[in-house]
């Protein structure tokens, strides 16, 4: 099982404004996953997924609970 990101970020101070063009590649080689779940910020906007296979995906409300920061989270899978 592996995880590999690629993060292209633009940042600008003045206007208070990021935008972040993320890869994520995922690789587990044991039993057949049916989800995957992560947390990001809650406030992040979210402007296309895509995947070179067939998946749904679904942006959630739900937040982990197990550390404070968790809370200004909302779950993906």
């Amino acid at each position: 099982m592996y995880t590999k990101y690629d993060i292209d970020l633009k940042l600008e101070p003045s206007n208070h404004f990021l935008a972040c063009k993320a890869k994520m590649t995922y690789c587990y080689k044991g039993e057949n996953e049916k989800e995957l779940h992560f947390y990001i910020h809650r406030n992040l906007e979210i402007e296309e997924i895509t995947c070179d296979k067939k998946f749904r995906y679904e942006v959630g409300k739900d937040t982990a609970k197990l550390y404070l920061w968790q809370m200004s989270t909302m779950k993906m899978k």
